[in-house]
């Protein structure tokens, strides 16, 4: 009796969950967050359901809660995207030396990957390390693209302005 009732109120959370997902899709984090809150306990082992708790925290600018739940997740995997988030969340709460352990973990998981060079980047750039920043901006630039995308472009050519930005300051 009590495993039938456990079960239930798994599917229960189960189906909340999924409800509550579709609801981030569309930027309703309002309605979200407190539904989260309810679902924390339910799914405190489930690395999917805290990566994406963590996530809508990140985007509401809970950075300490975010950051919470997003190292809760790391007990059980340590994923790419989840290292950007933890990133993220010591940039905004300035523990750059935490930032760039994480982003520099994300690069190393996908070394063809952009984004964790573009975010020391902006990393560097933010606590004055110009030297740090100009061979961040340079190594973006210079990596090459396995598939081209508007993004990637863009960040290249973000990289592109800012180099010599740095440059003509620097003459």
């Amino acid at each position: 009796m009590i495993g039938i009732y456990e079960l239930v109120e798994r599917i229960q959370a189960e189906l909340e969950w999924g409800r509550i997902s579709k609801l981030t899709l569309s930027d309703s984090y309002d309605t979200v967050l407190p539904a989260y809150e309810k679902l924390e306990k339910a799914f405190a082992d489930n690395p999917y359901f805290l990566y994406n708790y963590a996530a809508v925290l990140l985007e509401k600018k809970q950075y300490d809660k975010s950051l919470e739940i997003a190292l809760q997740c790391r007990k059980y995997w340590a994923d790419y995207d989840l290292e950007l988030i933890l990133g993220e969340n010591y940039q905004q709460l300035n523990k750059p030396k935490l930032a760039e352990k994480y982003y520099n973990s994300a690069s190393m998981m996908c070394p063809s990957r952009f984004l964790p060079l573009y975010k020391l980047f902006h990393l560097y750039k933010m606590n004055g390390e110009k030297e740090r920043s100009l061979a961040m901006a340079e190594a973006v630039v210079d990596k090459p693209m396995k598939i081209e995308t508007v993004a990637i472009k863009r960040m290249k050519r973000e990289m592109e302005r800012e180099i010599q930005k740095i440059n003509i300051v620097t003459e």
